[in-house]
């Protein structure tokens, strides 16, 4: 059955209201989500010079990188300082979790929570699948932008299938694929795969 006038007004109502207030500006919040996410990958991908001959650095842009080299505003900002000392290459990465999390999440969980799936199981249950989801392309993308400058800027070296699968990678997830697009496109899947078969006629 199609929704109503009334009901239709509403979900925008909600999806505007939850949308908005998870995107005020929140500069503190950016800084935290940059420290923390830095921090992890720091413990997890930090690569040792002398035994790698790559020196991978992670930092949050907003106290340890002058603005201007970065070109993008500190709050929300990772910096990834990649270099091999071998061949004199050196890449100087921003990865704004604002742009490439942020926003399609709350995309998606706006649409989730404007959704007139919560009288049953099934609103929690398309808000957690998504969310899930969603973190795949986001850290695919996350990979994209890190290895597509350093491979640029010659700290590392691609075969020419790697290439390949880095631009059609960023060209396939890149704004407004994954902040807007796909967030809508895995509600709609979610939405139809949920949806309560119809009663047997008799």
């Amino acid at each position: 059955m199609l929704p109503t006038k009334r009901q239709l007004a509403r979900s925008l109502a909600i999806f505007t209201v939850v949308f908005v207030s998870i995107n005020l500006p929140t500069p503190k919040l950016g800084r935290a989500v940059a420290g923390a996410t830095s921090a992890f990958a720091s413990a997890c991908c930090s690569a040792d010079p002398a035994k790698d001959g790559l020196d991978l650095r992670f930092a949050a842009a907003w106290p340890h990188v002058p603005l201007a080299e970065l070109g993008v505003n500190r709050a929300w900002t990772m910096a990834v300082l990649a270099q091999r000392p071998s061949t004199g290459g050196r890449a100087l990465i921003s990865v704004n979790w604002r742009k490439l999390a942020w926003v399609p999440l709350s995309v998606f969980v706006a649409l989730a929570l404007a959704s007139p799936i919560w009288r049953t199981r099934r609103g929690p249950f398309v808000l957690a699948t998504g969310l899930v989801t969603m973190l795949v392309p986001i850290g695919l993308l996350t990979l994209v932008n890190v290895v597509g400058p350093m491979y640029e800027h010659y700290v590392i070296e691609l075969s020419p299938f790697q290439t390949y699968l880095v631009r059609f990678g960023y060209a396939l997830l890149a704004p407004p694929g994954v902040v807007y697009a796909l967030p809508l496109l895995l509600w709609a899947a979610l939405m139809a795969a949920t949806r309560p078969a119809a009663p047997a006629r008799p």
